[in-house]
Order: structure tokens, then sequence, then C-alpha cells
């Protein structure tokens, strides 16, 4: 039976929790302590398979209290119950594994959060997988680099360019970094050069997890079997990380969503490195028996280590701390249905990103390709967004459906043309077109009406002369007068167009010597409001748009800024997915995303 303690040095909540979570069935040991060191001296007579602790508690936190079981009891799942404000201080305070629960939290929800962690412990930490880990000469280590950004995201003072300057030491790191931001799952419209730019651009939890996996990746760069491509393995990753991203920006306005369903993109099949490092001739023969057995390859690795490579990877996980969601994405992507939690999460986009990306490029070296578990997508209501993910991820339409068998009844009919009427053999090809006869008439005639009638563009020309002038000149030709086409506008000003100014018997004589055009005396095009607001703007420079319902922000001049910032005197009003509004001194201009 597992052993669940609480901390709470509110009594009335811990008997709260107490009488919500007894049952007759006995599922769990319960256990309850009102401060820090009564935990710990729980812990030590005890140790809780789950910890719950309140964030604010006397003489020591709740972070406090989780870091020192986390030294003394690696294996003990942790959850922190705070609100939401507290989350950052959280994370600077709380290291290793743990999970963040916000208050008020029902108790509800706090008892199937506690049954999926358990239920994941069970998973990764059964006999067969134990055995495998021990048999692992080496697990890849969490890089140094990652706690050096990690670090300075966490800091108050948290900026783009510090953030790029930590990266660019790493060579290999900066350039991996600038090929994905420049890769199509991005579609930019220009090449990313500057490191600090492509920070503004990802966003810090995406940067966070590129730089985990890319240097986890790194560390096998050495290990490279004939039968198995890193690189290749690279390209998936972060192939099924776009794509899962997209799809969770898709189904739920969440960013801390997205961003975990990327991460989780980006490390589901890391336990193929670790096996094909530690086994290279055990799982090359891995491949070979799923080949020549048609079963996919995770069943032939339970099969032979004990374990599969997605368990692997999420035990790895588990090592490293990261949270529950990723564990349970890296763990359950071939199998979802076995996932406690029944709502959209990360393991969903990455279970349906996988097969989806499989199927736009499928496994050249004739291995089972992972297929959609339905069943799983029926009981989450999903099933009917399959087609519009498809098209999301792949950007192909799915074939249309086969047409439906006609009703018996109409099967019985005859049919028009029988075999004693041989007429369909004497008949011209055409024939089959007399339905369509009418409207094809129809149709042509409308085009050649469309091609007579359609109004032609005309050059623009000055407003015709008056009917009456006290001028003793000749008219001049009309070409003399015709004006020539506006030039084009300040950008976000409208269109104006000029009028020449009416001849009047004042005015002073038109040379008549030679019949070439009298020349007009330019006029100003630009709008009075644009001309006026023209030197009130500074020049600003459009580099990104990170676009959210909830914030969003763009990266101009090097600066990353939100809606009410400034930037040279310049306030941001609006931020659209491609458009841009600044304004000053009641002056408002539009910066295009191009």
């Amino acid at each position: 039976m597992k052993r669940i303690l609480f901390v709470d040095d509110d009594r009335a909540e811990l008997e709260r929790l107490e009488n919500a979570l007894t049952s007759p069935s006995q599922e769990w040991q319960l256990a309850f302590a009102s401060s820090g060191a009564e935990a710990l001296a729980l812990m030590e007579k005890a140790a809780a398979d789950v910890v719950v602790a309140d964030m604010h508690m006397p003489a020591m936190t709740g972070a406090q209290l989780l870091n020192a079981i986390g030294k003394a009891y690696p294996k003990t799942v942790r959850f922190i119950l705070a609100s939401q404000a507290d989350k950052d201080l959280i994370m600077k305070c709380v290291l290793g594994s743990h999970q963040f629960l916000a208050k008020p939290c029902e108790p509800e929800h706090l008892k199937t959060a506690i049954q999926r962690a358990l239920a994941l412990d069970i998973w990764l930490t059964n006999d067969h997988i134990k055995d495998l880990v021990a048999r692992i000469r080496t697990f890849p280590s969490i890089p140094s680099l990652y706690f050096e950004v990690l670090k300075e995201l966490r800091s108050p003072d948290v900026s783009t360019e510090k953030v790029g300057t930590i990266i660019a030491r790493d060579l290999a790191m900066t350039t991996k970094i600038l090929q994905m931001l420049n890769s199509a799952y991005f579609g930019l419209s220009r090449q990313i050069t500057d490191l600090t730019e492509a920070v503004g651009l990802l966003g810090h939890e995406t940067i966070k997890s590129l730089v985990l996996s890319i240097q986890v990746f790194s560390q096998y760069d050495k290990i490279k079997p004939i039968y198995f491509s890193i690189d290749r393995l690279w390209k998936h990753s972060t192939a099924i990380a776009s794509a899962a991203r997209k799809m969770a920006q898709d189904q739920k306005e969440d960013r801390a969503l997205a961003e975990a369903a990327f991460t989780a993109g980006l490390l589901h099949d890391i336990g193929k490195l670790v096996l094909a490092a530690n086994f290279e001739e055990q799982y090359h023969g891995a491949q070979a028996l799923a080949r020549k057995t048609s079963m996919p390859l995770w069943e032939v690795e339970r099969d032979l280590f004990g374990g599969s490579h997605a368990e692997i990877g999420a035990y790895l996980l588990g090592l490293w701390g990261l949270p529950m969601e990723l564990l349970e994405a890296a763990a359950l992507h071939h199998d979802p249905q076995r996932a406690f939690a029944k709502t959209f999460s990360p393991l969903t986009a990455v279970h349906v990103a996988n097969v989806l990306e499989y199927e736009l490029h499928p496994e050249g070296e004739g291995l089972v390709s992972p297929q959609l578990d339905h069943a799983y997508l029926a009981e989450l209501g999903l099933t009917g967004q399959l087609d519009r993910w498809r098209v999301l991820v792949t950007g192909q339409t799915p074939a249309p459906k086969s047409p439906v068998a006609p009703a018996p009844a109409a099967q019985n009919r005859p049919a028009p043309v029988t075999p004693d009427e041989p007429k369909s053999e004497t008949r011209p090809w055409y024939w089959s077109l007399r339905p369509y006869a009418v409207p094809m008439v129809l149709l042509g005639l409308l085009i050649v009406m469309s091609l007579v009638f359609w109004p032609r563009e005309r050059p623009r020309s000055a407003p015709p002369k008056p009917s009456i002038t006290t001028s003793s000149e000749p008219e001049p030709s009309p070409m003399a007068v015709s004006q020539p086409a506006t030039p084009p506008t300040a950008l976000g000003a409208p269109e104006t167009n000029t009028t020449e100014p009416t001849p009047s018997a004042s005015s002073e004589p038109k040379a008549t010597a030679t019949n070439a055009p009298v020349p007009q005396p330019v006029s100003d095009t630009t709008s009075p409001i644009a001309a006026a607001s023209e030197p009130e703007f500074p020049l600003l420079r459009l580099q990104g748009i990170n676009y959210s319902r909830t914030r969003p922000s763009v990266l101009i001049n090097g600066r990353i800024l939100h809606v009410g910032d400034l930037v040279d005197g310049v306030r941001v009003v609006s931020i659209k997915p491609q458009i841009v509004v600044v304004a000053k001194n009641g002056q408002t201009r539009r910066l295009i995303m191009r």
C-alpha cells in the first residue's frame, strides 16, 4: 500500500483532506504533519511514496522541506501546493523532481494527480526496468549549460542578450538553434543569423528545451552505429516537437501546454539513444527481428530487454527531475490508453504527431510504423479533430471519402441502357455531356461578356478644363494637361489625388512655340498627416512577433516589448500575428512582419 504524507500548518485543511481522501477501500495509507520538522521525523520512521506540502509554513517552507526530502529520499514523488503567483518563486527555490499544484486545489484534482504519479512510478520502477537499468553502463547526464541557462531564465532581470551570450559560448549549440529556427518548421520569411534575435523569437521555454535536448544528443555524437542515425532521430524529434506544439495551440489557448508539448516531442525518443549506445549489437538484432516478424520495434524491445525505448526514456527524464507530464508523454506515446488522465495533454499531442509524421515520412528501414490509438482518441472525444490536425501538421488535405453505395432499391432499378439496346456503342463521346449543355453555353456567354464589358484601368488625368477661359493662348493638347500617375504614398497614409488649379485670366502665359507637352508643376502627393508625422517616428526595426492571446510580445530594435511598452519614445498599441501598431504624439503607424 502506498504511503502519502500531507504537510500543512493549517490543521483545518489537513482535516478536510483526510475526510475527502479517506475511503472504505483504503487505497492509500495517509499520514499528516503540521510542520516541516514533524514531516522529516515521520519520513525517518517510514518513508512516504508521495509528499504533498504547502508552500507557506513557518520555520520551514514547503520549498525547503521538498529540497531536504529530495536529497534524502530521491525516489519520493513531491508535490507543492501554492498560489499561481508563487509559481516563479517555487521554480527558483525547489530543485529536483517536484510537481506544482495551484491553490485552492480540490480533493478530486489532488487525488487524480497523485494517482497519475503513482501509476507512472509503477510502470517505471518494475523489476524488468530495474534489471535493464542495472545493465546500462552510463546514462547521459543533464548538461551543465542547461543549468546555466535555467539559472539566468529564473533571475529577475533576465534578458535575451544574457541568455544569448551564455549559449554563444557553445558553437555547436548556436549552430543547431539557428538551423532549427531557419528550418521549414517555423516558416520564417527571412534568415535569422543573430542569436539574441533567435532567443527572442523562440521564447524562453523553447530555448530551455532546445538547450537540454541538443546537448543530450551531442553526448552521443561519437557513438554512431552504422545501423542507427542520430541525425535522423534528431530531425524526427524536432518535427514531432513542432507538430505537437501546433496541435496543442490549436486545441487550447494555453501557452504552458504548448511549450510542454514541444519539449515532450523533443525528448520522446531519447530512450533509443540509450539503448543504441549501451546495447549496440543487441539493438541491431532487435531492429532486424522487428523487420523479419513485422512487429513494432517497441514490442520487440520489451521482449528482448524487458523494457522499451519509451520506458527507458521516461526513466531518464525522471532521474533529471523533469515534470510528470513529460515522463508520461515519453513512456506512453505508443500506448496512450494506459494513461490515467483522460484529457488532452502533451501525451496526446506527441502520440498523434508521431503517427502523422510517419504518414508523411514513412519508415525507410522496413520497420512497422506506429498506429493511432482510436479508442483513446474516442474516449477523449477527439476523433473529429484528426482531419484538422492532419492538415495542420502535414499540410495535406485528407483524401475524399469513397462514395456511398446505392440503396438496394436503387440497385434493382433497370439500367437506362440494356444489352438489347447497344445505343451507347454508336453514340459519340460528347453525348454524355448533353445534361450540361445549357449551363456550359451560359458560362461561355458570361465569360465573353465579361471580357468585352469588363472596365479597364485608364490613366489618371487632371480634371477637365473649364469651358470658358479668358486666356488668349491656344488650348494645349490633351497630352499637355494629363497628370502623371500619383506616386505611392507614405506607409500607413491614405493615397490622395492632386488637382491642378483652375486657369484664370491672371495666370502667366504658357509657351506655345512647340507641340510638346507643357510641363506641369510637381505637386506633393504625400498625405499631410503622413508628412507631418514622418519626423516624429524614429527608425523602428520589427524583428519578430511572438503572438498569443494572453500576452503577445514583439522584438523591436533588439528589445522584447509587450502592449503598452515604450521603445525610443514610441508606445506599442496592439500586437497581431503579423501586424504591430505603434503610436507617438497622437499619430499611429503599422509595422508589418514580412
